[in-house]
């Protein structure tokens, strides 16, 4: 009995350990995507950062020197410095290995992280996105860092969807709601042109891709992220058109006890 729950044990170490890997994998080819997100996000503090630095030079230069608006420009630069780093600090969570570091987290919060890393590319791409996921719903218990990745990955693929659709009709869903059993459901909805219909069954396969560009791992890791975290995922396309992406995780225990 000891060897076999050994057994079972070294097993489920090693599953995990695999999960892990492949969790880590789709971050990497994430970041590949998102190097242009990176660049237009540091590119505004630091030009803010240089103009400013340039105005109070400036000021300085005048005869008495302005301090007082040399003190509103180090303040507008340290923002900026903080606006930065955030930006970074993403980055490598993003890139961070290692084993799943689960806390109870409100689905808020992870709807409006996961947007915040994408903001500057949706706008780039003259798309609009809604959030709809209220502060009231249960929290769900997971690895943070995985499960933004995994709206990222469907925002990501519903930014590229909906470039399709004309300028300013360009619209993504972001939302969260409570399902009837105790779960918590994340779905990501564009106005593109959808997925092929026989080929539904395909999405969530290891190296399938709609993209000319793509390799196919970001909904196949996403859907072994998800199912780590004992939740499912499933795709549909919509009566409009457009296509439709969601997953459910269980309640956090502690919230189902209160």
């Amino acid at each position: 009995m000891s060897a076999d729950i050994t057994a079972r044990k070294r097993l489920e170490d090693e599953a995990q350990r695999h999960r892990n890997q492949l969790a880590r994998a789709q971050r990497v080819l994430a970041l590949g995507q998102l190097s242009s997100v990176v660049a237009h996000e540091l590119n505004q503090p630091i030009g803010a950062i240089l103009r400013n630095a340039e105005a109070g030079e400036n000021f300085l230069r005048r005869d008495p020197p302005d301090l007082d608006e040399v003190r509103e420009i180090l303040a507008d630069i340290r923002k900026d410095d903080q606006r930065a780093a955030a930006v970074i600090g993403r980055m490598r969570s993003l890139l961070q290995s290692g084993p799943l570091r689960t806390e109870a987290i409100a689905p808020r919060e992870l709807a409006e992280q996961a947007a915040a890393t994408l903001e500057t590319e949706i706008r780039a791409r003259d798309a609009a996105l809604s959030i709809a996921a209220p502060a009231e719903l249960p929290k769900v218990r997971g690895d943070r860092i995985h499960l933004q990745q995994v709206l990222i990955n469907l925002l990501l693929n519903s930014v590229d969807a909906s470039s399709n659709a004309p300028e300013r009709q360009r619209h993504i869903a972001l939302q969260a709601t409570r399902s009837d059993n105790d779960k918590v459901v994340f779905s990501v909805e564009d106005n593109g042109e959808g997925f092929e219909p026989d080929r539904l069954s395909d999405l969530f396969v290891p190296y399938y891709t709609t993209k000319a560009d793509g390799i196919g791992l970001g909904l196949s890791i996403s859907k072994t992220i998800v199912e780590a975290h004992g939740g499912s995922i499933h795709a549909e396309n919509t009566a409009s058109g457009g296509a439709r992406v969601w997953f459910s995780l269980p309640v956090a225990e502690e919230e189902i006890a209160a």
